[in-house]
C-alpha cells in the first residue's frame, strides 16, 4: 500500500535575502512621468538589488524581464526556474495574441503564471517553482478613458495571485519592507516620490548604494526603461543626506 507524503512548498526563505524586487504603484492619473513623459501616462516604479559578486558583471544578471509589449515581470528566487516559467508565459502570451488578435491583459498573465505554479505542486516527478513574481502593466481604458490604469499582481510558489498597490517579495526582509511601504505609501504620489520610496525601501537592505540597485520604469503602452546608475546615485545621496540632517537635528535638540 502506498504511503502518504507531505508536500512542502518552497517558501521565501529559499530566496536570497538580497533579492527583493519592489514595485511602487502610483494611482493618480495626472502624474507627470513615475518613472513618464508629461501627464500622458501613469508609470510604474520597479527596483531591486543586483548581485554583489565582485568578479561578476551585475548588469548581466537580470531579474526584470519583458513578457510582451504590455507586461513586465520581476522575480525573486531561482533564476533557472524563472527562465522556464518566463518562457512558458511568453509562449502563452503569443498564443493568446494569435488566437484573439490582441495582447493579453496583465491579470490574464498573472492567472496563467499562478495556474502553472499551482500545477507543479501536485504532479509526480516535478517540484514547485522556487520563485515568486511581480507582474506589472496597464489595464485597458474604460469609461471614456484615454489611458489605462497601472496594475500590479503578485504570484507565489503555491500558485496564488493577488493585486497590489505596492509590494515587495523575496528574502527574510520582505515583511519588514512591506511594513515600510504600508507606513510610507501615499495614494497620489508623484513620480519623484514613488521612485524615492522604492529606493528608500531598498536602502533598508542594500549597503552598497546605487551600484547594486536597478530601477525600472514601466510606462503606459508597455514601454520599459531602466534608470542610469548615476541618476539612482543622486537619489541615494539625497536620501542619505536627509537622514544625516535628521540625525544631526535630533542630536542638537538632545544637547539643548
Amino acid at each position: 500500500m502506498g504511503k502518504l507524503q507531505e508536500l512542502k512548498f518552497p517558501d521565501f526563505r529559499l530566496v536570497s535575502p538580497n533579492l527583493s524586487p519592489l514595485f511602487v504603484l502610483p494611482l493618480s492619473l495626472s502624474l507627470a512621468i513615475l518613472l513618464s513623459l508629461a501627464c500622458l501616462t501613469t508609470p510604474l516604479s520597479l527596483s531591486l538589488p543586483l548581485s554583489d559578486e565582485r568578479l561578476q558583471d551585475p548588469r548581466t544578471i537580470r531579474k526584470i524581464v519583458s513578457i510582451d509589449n504590455r507586461s513586465t515581470l520581476a522575480f525573486a528566487g531561482l533564476t533557472a526556474d524563472a527562465r522556464v516559467l518566463v518562457n512558458k508565459t511568453r509562449t502563452e502570451a503569443q498564443s493568446y495574441r494569435l488566437t484573439c488578435e490582441d495582447a493579453p491583459s496583465v491579470e490574464y498573465l498573472a492567472r496563467f503564471i499562478a495556474r502553472t505554479q499551482q500545477k507543479y505542486t501536485q504532479r509526480g516527478g516535478v517540484r514547485p517553482f522556487g520563485i515568486a513574481t511581480l507582474l506589472a502593466g496597464f489595464s485597458e481604458p474604460e469609461g471614456g478613458e484615454t489611458e489605462g490604469k497601472p496594475v500590479l499582481y503578485q504570484t507565489d510558489p503555491a500558485g496564488t495571485h493577488s493585486s497590489w498597490k505596492a509590494q515587495v517579495i523575496g528574502g527574510r526582509n520582505a515583511k519588514s519592507l512591506r511594513e515600510f511601504l504600508e507606513k510610507n505609501y501615499e495614494e497620489d504620489m508623484s513620480e519623484e516620490k514613488a521612485v524615492r520610496l522604492a529606493v528608500q525601501a531598498l536602502l533598508e537592505v542594500v549597503d552598497s548604494g546605487a551600484k547594486n540597485m536597478e530601477v525600472c520604469v514601466v510606462r503606459s503602452g508597455g514601454i520599459k526603461s531602466t534608470m542610469e546608475e548615476k541618476d539612482v546615485d543622486l537619489i541615494v545621496k539625497s536620501i542619505e543626506e536627509e537622514a544625516e540632517e535628521g540625525k544631526a537635528g535630533k542630536s542638537g535638540s538632545g544637547d539643548e
